[in-house]
């Protein structure tokens, strides 16, 4: 047993993997009861560990996704899958409601969810770990390059952009988080029905889902995405004191930004169209009044220009391209002046909690909307792993695994999970 483990499981053809650290847990009634940790396998390598809970009719939609995008450089890897099994049966919440039916209430249609772990590699951070400016312009680089050979090799689209859907590994950005993308046709994810972070979801997808019913499909773009990762960056720089994710009040925000947060707060069509109103003015504005904190001041240039590309293209009518994203983050890296003194600010552990965002409504963590416009949880995961893995492994499970926790099945009737 490895030092300072905390418990151990195990996998599905019997290989244990002792559990490091917790690294998030999921905190909604309703959500999928996703905890990730950090494991160790016998060989000393360490991997994440997605412990999950999938509706039963998009079981596989995250592990085709992270088949589809297998081997492009800075985006997660699948190592293996599997479904846990209690007493030799695939663990689900329908087997759980069995133990608590009479006191559920008789008019509430449930969803039938599948208790499934995924091994992922490699170890990464959240981005709030990063060292310095150079670095957080390389990190968003490094993510543009990769939606790139996604969209353009592999037709997918993450769909789903949000700071804690983006992990740092050995100074570069990767993307993880799978659960809503989508496969593109002609650069459209045509089965959408408008999926993404709230407060980073781009003006034209808001507006879009606040203009049309629930049930009417939208076009989600590759651009969207862009304007995503555009506000995830604009945020760090006004957010943030600097490494460590510190909060700070030096930033100054766009004058409508309170105004857009207020209007998606409310999470109905009305409140989501009016914040992709607010969005489109702050981005069409010839000269909005807001300024980076000073750590960041230098990030200026890249953010009024990736802001002006993304303006140009919703006057023209055009996507903007990951093309002009990548030369604008270029300039931005070669203009940066000689590296100044190391600073005073010391970046937090990775184990600490990352501050919420002034764009976020005051929820315990950021939401994901979808067309019924149902809070759901965009998961937070800082997945850690080594690359050194070995290759993936059929799954057929067999064994049931003690959890840190010690949770015993005893006690199935107290979990939340429906």
């Amino acid at each position: 047993m490895p030092v300072g483990a905390k418990g151990w499981v195990q996998d599905d053809i019997g290989d244990v993997y002792w559990i490091m650290a917790v690294l998030w847990k999921s905190r909604g009634l309703f959500s999928r009861g996703t905890v990730c940790y950090r494991v160790r396998s016998k060989h000393g390598i360490d991997y994440a560990l997605k412990d999950c809970w999938v509706d039963e009719d998009c079981l596989e939609h995250e592990v085709t996704f992270l088949e589809a995008v297998r081997g492009i450089p800075n985006v997660v890897q699948l190592v293996k899958h599997w479904d846990v099994k209690f007493n030799g049966e695939i663990d689900s919440t329908s087997k759980i409601r069995a133990h608590i039916r009479d006191h559920l209430p008789k008019s509430c249609t449930y969803v039938n969810k599948i208790h499934r772990r995924m091994l992922l590699t490699p170890c990464g951070l959240p981005l709030t770990t990063f060292k310095s400016v150079p670095e957080l312009l390389n990190v968003f680089q490094d993510v543009v390059v990769a939606h790139e050979t996604m969209v353009s090799n592999r037709k997918v689209l993450h769909g789903d952009l949000s700071p804690n859907n983006l992990i740092i590994h050995e100074g570069k950005g990767y993307f993880i988080d799978f659960d809503h993308a989508k496969f593109l046709t002609n650069n459209k994810a045509l089965e959408s029905r408008g999926t993404g972070t709230i407060p980073y979801m781009s003006c034209r997808l808001l507006k879009l889902i606040g203009d049309f019913p629930s049930s009417t499909t939208i076009e989600h773009k590759a651009s969207d995405d862009l304007e995503s990762l555009f506000y995830i960056f604009l945020e760090f720089t006004l957010l943030y004191e600097g490494p460590g994710g510190k909060i700070t009040d030096q930033g100054i925000y766009p004058i409508n930004a309170s105004r857009w947060r207020k209007a998606y707060i409310a999470m109905d069509r009305d409140g989501l169209g009016t914040s992709g109103s607010l969005k489109k003015e702050f981005i069409t504005d010839h000269d909005p009044s807001y300024q980076p904190a000073p750590y960041f001041q230098d990030c200026r240039p890249v953010l009024e220009e990736w802001r002006r590309a993304i303006a140009s293209s919703i006057a023209k009518d055009k996507d903007v391209s990951h093309g002009e994203i990548r030369e604008i983050i270029k300039r931005g890296i070669e203009n940066l002046p000689v590296p100044k003194a190391p600073s005073s600010i010391t970046a937090r552990p990775a184990s600490s909690s990352v501050a919420s965002s002034s764009f976020l409504p005051p929820a315990p963590s950021p939401t994901t909307q979808e067309s019924s416009f149902q809070p759901r949880r965009s998961l937070r995961k800082n997945i850690m792993v080594s690359p050194n893995v070995p290759p993936p492994l059929a799954s057929s499970s067999t064994a049931q695994e003690p959890l840190p926790d010690s949770r015993r099945r005893s006690s199935r009737n107290k979990r939340s999970r429906m």
